[in-house]
């Protein structure tokens, strides 16, 4: 029978740190991470990017810390660094960078700033496990490091995360903290809230879409408090769910490589001055969804719409968490990605067909 402990380990190998524990779902790993920091400094301020699922957002402020967001670059959607430094006070605890899409982080000036500010890192790897920084894993250069294992994540067990850290004194604190963890709520209402919390985040970003003078936060930050217990709960999977973690990291490195084939041909297919491509992901080695930009935001509501009709997978939900909580509508580059940006699906339902339909259905419908 395969064992948790045995599970961790592997993960501890695989990016080369030294404690891992499994836990309910990533954000229980963030809210882990908080932990450790409350007893360190006590609580302040974590700066997050403004684009992310509001998921990381909320358990920081379940947490008992406060959400700060900075403007994301319009290289690869991810923290835009001289942003980062203005937002950065004598409050600021914590920063939390998100590799979304599977595209990294510019970690090595993040953790050089941390480190000049005091700070910490909690690295937000659920959207890029298998990939390489700088000769590192990614997965193993915060102070904690933060994987999923839910939904359609890239080892998708369909349940689960974990936090990884290579300090000793986190990992007895954090040892604790898991043995005090929430017991998963009921599957029924855990499946119910989840389907509410996203339909509510889509109906959100609808209303923002067709006319981003709405202020929402009010209503949004009088909802959150109600899903708390779906993102903070300890490690229920049973045995099958820890030979799906196992497996997934056994095949990791073969699979991202197919992720990577497919990311390629898209961008290949893709060729058009009507789009743009995000860069970096090529030479990390890891792509979680392929991305872009349609500049026309109308034509992108309609090539959506067209691909989704055809039976192909498609998202352009993502959108400023920052506007959510604070109606804070200043972050010019996030503006301008917003109401632009197209995921597509690289894992295996995409062969080479299902790409080559998907970018005709995009090019035909550009012009």
């Amino acid at each position: 029978m395969i064992q948790k402990q045995f599970v961790e380990e592997i993960i501890c190998e695989y990016l080369n740190q030294r404690f891992c524990f499994l836990v309910g779902r990533g954000t229980t790993a963030i809210y882990l991470a908080l932990k450790v920091i409350e007893s360190k400094v006590g609580q302040g301020e974590v700066i997050l990017p403004t684009i992310s699922c509001t998921s990381p957002a909320q358990v920081v402020y379940y947490s008992g810390f406060k959400p700060v967001f900075a403007d994301v670059n319009l290289t690869n959607f991810t923290l835009d660094i001289e942003s980062l430094k203005s937002r950065i006070t004598k409050e600021t605890k914590a920063i939390l960078p998100i590799h979304i899409f599977g595209h990294c982080s510019q970690m090595n000036e993040i953790l050089e700033i941390a480190e000049e500010c005091g700070i910490y890192v909690i690295e937000d790897a659920a959207q890029a496990l298998g990939g390489n920084y700088k000769g590192k894993k990614i997965g193993s250069l915060g102070d904690f490091s933060i994987l999923s294992f839910m939904g359609t994540k890239i080892i998708n067990a369909g349940e689960g995360g974990a936090i990884v850290t290579d300090n000793e004194e986190f990992a007895s604190i954090i040892g604790n903290e898991v043995s005090r963890l929430p017991c998963k709520i009921h599957f029924y209402d855990y499946a119910l809230k989840s389907l509410s919390h996203r339909n509510l985040y889509h109906a959100l970003a609808d209303l923002l879409r067709v006319d981003n003078n709405f202020m929402l936060s009010s209503a949004f930050m009088a909802i959150i408090p109600f899903y708390s217990d779906i993102y903070i709960h300890e490690f229920s999977g049973d045995e099958s769910t820890l030979r799906k973690i196992a497996d997934g990291f056994k095949n990791l490195d073969a699979d991202i490589n197919q992720q990577i084939e497919r990311a390629m041909l898209y961008k290949n297919l893709l060729q058009d001055d009507n789009l743009v491509h995000p860069v970096g992901w090529e030479s990390e080695g890891v792509v979680w969804r392929y991305s872009f930009l349609i500049k026309d935001t109308k034509k992108l509501i309609h090539i959506t719409n067209e691909l989704r009709k055809n039976g192909i997978n498609a998202s352009n939900h993502y959108w400023s968490v920052a506007d959510l909580f604070y109606n804070e509508k200043t972050y010019s580059n996030t503006s301008y990605i917003c109401p632009r940006i197209l995921n597509l699906w690289v894992d295996d339902n995409a062969d080479r067909a299902y790409i080559e339909k998907s970018c005709e259905i995009i090019l035909k419908n550009l012009d």
